[in-house]
C-alpha cells in the first residue's frame, strides 16, 4: 500500500497529464471548428455539444463503475482508449481526411473518455486521505488548472504548430496518465466494495441526493451552471474572439488562458484558507457575480477590459467548482462518492450541451450582446430564487466519519 504522499504524487502526475491534454483540447476542438473549418455558430455549438453529450448517457454508469471497481483501474483503461482515439485522429489529420464528420466523431469519443475520467478521478481523490480532503481537492484543482493553462498556451499556437502536432502531444500525455494510474493501481492492495447490480446502485445514488434538501439544491444550482455558464461559454467565447474581436488562434487561446488562470487563483486561495465555514453560501453567490460579468460583457468592453472580465469569470467559476465539490464530497459516505459525483457531473455536463445549442441559436437569431443579457438575467434570477431556501446556505463541511449515518446503498 503506498503512503498518502506517494499516492498523491502519482495521482497528481496522472491528473496533470490528463488536464494538460484537456487544456489543448479546449482550444483545439473549438478552433478547428471556428478558425480552420470556418463553421457558423450553430455548427460550432454542435461540435462543442458532441464533447459534452456523452455525459448524459455515460456519467451515471461511470460513477457506479468507479464505486464497483478500483478507480485507478478505471482511469488506466480509459486513458489507454484515449491514446487510441488520439492516434486515429492523428492519422486522419496527416492524410488530410479530417472534415466536420471526423471532427464530430473525434469530439464525441473525447467526451466518452472524459465521462469515465471525471467520475473515477473524483472517487480516487477522496480515497487518498480523508483527513485532508479539502487540501487534496484544492491541490488537484490547482494542478488541473495550471496544466490546463499550459495546454491552452501551447494550443494557442495551433496556426503555427499544426493540429497534428497537438493531437500527437495529447496521445503522449494520455499515455503518461495511463502509466501513472497503472503504477498507482499496482501499488494498492485495497479493493472497492461490491455494490450489487449497477442499475439499483445508480438508483440508490439518485435517491440519496433527492432525499437531502441541501444536496438537491446544490445539484439544481450545478445544473443551471452547466446550462447557462459552461454551455454558453463554450460557444460565446470562440464567436466573441472571431467575430467581434477578429482574433486568431493566439487571441482565442489567450482568452481561454485568462479564464483558466482565474480558476487557478480561486483554487489556490481556497487551498491556503484555514477553513471554509459556509461553502454553500459562496456557491450561491457565484451566479450573481457571473451575471454581473455577463452584463459588462454585453456592453462591449475594450480589448483589455475583455481579458479582465474573462479572468474574473474564471475566478468565479473556479470558486464555484471547488466549493460545490467540497460540499458534496464531505456530505456523502465513501461508498457513495463515485455515484454522487457522477450525479454532480451529469447535472453540470449534461446540461452544457443544451446551453451550447441555446447559445448557438440565440447568437444566430439575436446576436452576441443579447445572448449575454439572457445569461446575466438568468444568473441574477437564480441567485434571487436561492434566497428562498436556507438548506444550502447553512451547510458546513463534515468529515467522512460524520457522514456514515447517511442512507446505505439499496
Amino acid at each position: 500500500m503506498p503512503t498518502p504522499a506517494s499516492a498523491l504524487r502519482l495521482f497528481l502526475t496522472a491528473h496533470s497529464a490528463n488536464a494538460l491534454s484537456i487544456g489543448i483540447q479546449m482550444v483545439l476542438v473549438g478552433w478547428l471548428a471556428a478558425g480552420v473549418l470556418h463553421l457558423p455558430a450553430a455548427h460550432i455549438a454542435w461540435v462543442q455539444s458532441a464533447v459534452l453529450l456523452p455525459n448524459l448517457a455515460l456519467i451515471l454508469f461511470a460513477g457506479a463503475l468507479a464505486d464497483r471497481h478500483p478507480p485507478a483501474r478505471v482511469l488506466m483503461l480509459t486513458n489507454s482508449l484515449l491514446v487510441l482515439v488520439h492516434g486515429v485522429a492523428l492519422g486522419l489529420l496527416m492524410t488530410n481526411r479530417f472534415g466536420i464528420g471526423e471532427l464530430l466523431g473525434y469530439a464525441f469519443c473525447l467526451g466518452c473518455g472524459n465521462s469515465f475520467v471525471q467520475a473515477a478521478r473524483e472517487k480516487l481523490v477522496a480515497q487518498l486521505d480523508d483527513q485532508r480532503l479539502r487540501q487534496n481537492i484544492s491541490r488537484a484543482g490547482v494542478c488541473q488548472y495550471l496544466a490546463q493553462a499550459l495546454g491552452i498556451g501551447v494550443a494557442s499556437f495551433t496556426d503555427y504548430l499544426g493540429a497534428a502536432t497537438l493531437v500527437g502531444a495529447q496521445a503522449t500525455l494520455c499515455l503518461v496518465a495511463m502509466l501513472s494510474y497503472s503504477r498507482l493501481r499496482s501499488m494498492s492492495t485495497s479493493h472497492a466494495p461490491a455494490i450489487g447490480a449497477l442499475a439499483p446502485a445508480i438508483g440508490a445514488a439518485l435517491i440519496l441526493i433527492w432525499r437531502q434538501m441541501a444536496l438537491r439544491h446544490l445539484i439544481l444550482v450545478v445544473a443551471f451552471n452547466g446550462l447557462m455558464h459552461l454551455g454558453m461559454f463554450l460557444v460565446l467565447l470562440p464567436v466573441l474572439a472571431r467575430d467581434r474581436m477578429d482574433f486568431g488562434s493566439v487571441g482565442y487561446g489567450l482568452l481561454q488562458l485568462c479564464f483558466t488562470l482565474g480558476s487557478v487563483l480561486a483554487f489556490a486561495v481556497i487551498w491556503h484558507k484555514a477553513r471554509v465555514r459556509y461553502p454553500g453560501q459562496a456557491v450561491l453567490f457565484c451566479p450573481l457575480y457571473t451575471g454581473m460579468i455577463a452584463i459588462a460583457l454585453s456592453a462591449g468592453p475594450t480589448v483589455y477590459g475583455l481579458f479582465g472580465l474573462i479572468f474574473l469569470w474564471g475566478c468565479v467559476a473556479g470558486a464555484s467548482a471547488n466549493l460545490s465539490r467540497l460540499v458534496l464530497q464531505s456530505t456523502v459516505p465513501d461508498h457513495f462518492r463515485g455515484r454522487a459525483m457522477a450525479v454532480y457531473q451529469l447535472a453540470l455536463f449534461g446540461m452544457a450541451p443544451i446551453g451550447a445549442l441555446l447559445a448557438g441559436g440565440l447568437v444566430n437569431g439575436f446576436g452576441v450582446n443579447f445572448t449575454f443579457q439572457i445569461l446575466a438575467g438568468g444568473s441574477v434570477g437564480l441567485f434571487c430564487l436561492s434566497l428562498l431556501s436556507r438548506a444550502l446556505w447553512d451547510i458546513q463541511p463534515v468529515t467522512d466519519a460524520s457522514a456514515k449515518d447517511l442512507p446505505e446503498s439499496q
